[in-house]
């Protein structure tokens, strides 16, 4: 099953984009959320993914991946 990480530091973002995937027929893909960067490189890290859907400026000071 290919796999996409969603990063935004807003949770409304995130399940915006996720609901985006799953109307546009990428339903059958699995999402993983990220609320900052770092959780962005500790998913990163730990799992392999098809596509990364970034904000580029997170609150937390990370600006892109």
């Amino acid at each position: 099953m290919p796999r996409v990480l969603v990063v935004d530091d807003s949770a409304t973002m995130r399940k915006i984009i996720a609901k985006g995937l799953r109307d546009a027929g990428f339903g059958d893909w699995s999402v993983t959320e990220a609320a900052d960067g770092a959780s962005a490189l500790l998913a990163l890290r730990g799992s392999e993914f098809d596509l990364v859907l970034s904000d580029t400026n997170l609150g937390d000071g990370h600006v892109s991946l």
